[in-house]
């Protein structure tokens, strides 16, 4: 009887798995905003949170970050009091309800994104983006997230040091932002300078929203997509022309200085070839 039960647990084993790869996970996805030459120090810190989503099934996953209507700043006092301010983002009441959006498919070898600049964020631009190899090495270090065993691996991509913490229990290559390639989801991600943090809120798994919300947010896909090396041309001209009206309108007051903006997650000049 034990024989016969072994048994139909292996036939069995494989289908509950592909039963439970739809779903999705919730991130607290945290940015620094703190620019040149000022850095983050116990004395002051700004930042802003999002809300993040990492929709999958067994044929695609798309995750999907909303901008919030406030920025945080955090400073000390000489008595070591600290304050923290929330700031309401300028336009907030028009805030775009989608957010950005990455979707790759299990058949192609390419990300399909909405995305929007740190210096323009009300409006959202659409490019294509080729998967980059990512060389992960995975050590033997792990720690509990939620319910889940997690084992951390780090790596170098997309101009940045990434240290994450995926879990084998959710055996599916999947991750927030463009981060995958593991043999399990990713819940937890940061790159090693904490500008940019993904942390785990919930998971829900199966539901049904792994294939609803892909097929809704992937219909927002629909626009003309530049590619890669168009969308880093045009990224650089809107950034100088945003660079050259600030250095104008600080003209007219009679006054000069600097222009610095917030980092990119994705640092295109130092993207490995």
């Amino acid at each position: 009887m034990k024989v016969i039960i072994l048994f139909f647990f292996i036939l069995l084993f494989p289908l509950f798995i592909v039963a439970q790869s739809f779903g999705y996970i919730r991130y607290y996805a945290k940015y620094d905003l703190v620019t040149a030459p000022l850095k983050v120090s116990d004395d002051y810190a700004e930042y802003e949170t999002e809300d993040a989503w990492l929709y999958f099934n067994d044929t695609a996953s798309l995750f999907r970050q909303r901008l919030n209507a406030t920025t945080t700043q955090l400073r000390r006092t000489g008595n070591g009091e600290v304050i923290k301010n929330v700031v309401m983002r300028p336009g907030y009441k028009n805030l775009d309800t989608i957010g950005a959006l990455y979707y790759r498919t299990n058949e192609k070898d390419t990300f399909l994104c909405r995305e929007n600049f740190s210096f323009s964020r009300e409006t959202y631009y659409f490019y294509k983006d080729r998967f980059q190899h990512i060389d992960w090495k995975i050590s033997n270090e792990k720690k509990s997230i939620g319910k889940f065993v997690c084992q951390k691996a780090t790596a170098f991509a997309y101009g940045r040091n990434w240290e994450v913490w995926f879990t084998s229990e959710i055996p599916i290559s999947i991750g927030p932002w463009k981060l995958f390639g593991l043999p399990g989801a990713i819940l937890e991600a940061q790159d090693t300078s904490k500008k940019f943090i993904f942390l785990f809120r919930e998971i829900s798994l199966p539901d049904i929203l792994g294939y609803d919300s892909i097929s809704m947010f992937s219909q927002k896909l629909n626009n003309k997509f530049m590619s890669k090396e168009e969308f880093i041309a045009f990224y650089n001209k809107k950034k100088e022309e945003r660079k050259s009206y600030i250095l104008s309108i600080l003209g007219e007051g009679g006054g000069s200085g600097s222009v610095a903006f917030h980092e990119e997650i994705e640092q295109y000049n130092l993207i490995a070839k």
